[in-house]
């Protein structure tokens, strides 16, 4: 069964601004941590039902391949001098 990708967006976007936008456990991580947004994060991703939920419609998004490129240097230069 194939997924609409734009559904899945929507779905993310209704969890989002239906439960996360006001969820009061999250407030306390902030207020709690004082802005230490990992711990949020892995509260998020691992035990709350809509997060993990959040991270199952994710795991749907696909995107197309993408093109590789092709690095030309010119005469003297190497890779390392872009870093």
């Amino acid at each position: 069964m194939s997924v609409n990708r734009v559904d899945v967006l929507e779905r993310i976007s209704a969890i989002l601004d239906g439960h996360c936008m006001d969820c009061p456990i999250k407030k306390n991580f902030i207020r709690a941590s004082r802005g230490h947004l990992a711990r949020i994060d892995r509260y998020c991703k691992s035990e709350c039902s809509h997060g993990i939920k959040l991270q199952q419609l994710g795991g749907m998004l696909t995107c197309r391949k993408r093109k590789s490129v092709q690095w030309e240097f010119e005469e003297g230069e190497d890779a390392n001098d872009l870093a």
